[in-house]
């Protein structure tokens, strides 16, 4: 999920207007495209997968269990809040001398086939100084073709003052795509033992 972007983030935002051509996986067939401006960024990526059903494939981009066998950098994952159609994540990182508590609130959308996400709390602590996100939201879309999903997923941020571009534009490639190929592989994998 959109949790290794947050991790990019922590670690530096460039301050520049600039738009990336489209980056690609072969491997994985996936596509993404980022674009940034001031303290603004967007991504957008889109894949294909295989699942047994519409409900089964929202259910792993969604439910709890799956998120943290997905999101691996995390240091903890917590859930704050559940409801029927939504529910609150918390999740903790860690380094040698930063912390970051990013909370979000993640919404399953059944009649549009989103599940969205808005980030709902942002708290650093430590000696390395960490740009602050201010808000930060996106989805995911999934739609149907011929015996495959299409999924899309986009996510729009905004942050404080950062520094070190260069290391941001590969991290974010290498973060996005990484994260991307995890939760394609990990639907690919768990597919046949998936609910119709």
């Amino acid at each position: 999920m959109m949790t290794k972007f947050v991790k990019i983030s922590l670690m530096c935002v460039v301050i520049l207007t600039i738009a990336l051509p489209v980056l690609s996986d072969e491997s994985s067939e996936i596509k993404l495209t980022f674009s940034h401006k001031g303290n603004h960024y967007e991504m957008r990526a889109f894949f294909l997968c295989h699942a047994q059903s519409m409900d089964a494939l929202k259910n792993m981009i969604y439910d709890y269990n799956h998120v943290k066998e997905v999101v691996k950098d995390a240091y903890s994952i917590e859930m704050l809040r559940n409801d029927a159609n939504s529910h609150e994540l918390l999740y903790r990182y860690k380094g040698m001398l930063w912390a970051v508590d990013v909370a979000f609130e993640r919404r399953l959308e059944n009649e549009k086939d989103i599940i969205s996400f808005k980030m709902t709390k942002y708290t650093s602590s430590g000696t390395m100084p960490l740009p602050k996100i201010i808000s930060s939201s996106g989805y995911y879309k999934i739609s149907h073709q011929q015996n495959a999903f299409y999924i899309e997923y986009y996510q729009t941020t905004n942050t404080g003052p950062v520094i070190a571009q260069e290391i941001y534009l590969s991290q974010v490639k290498e973060d996005c795509l990484n994260y991307l190929k995890d939760l394609k592989k990990h639907i690919e994998d768990n597919k046949s033992t998936l609910q119709k």
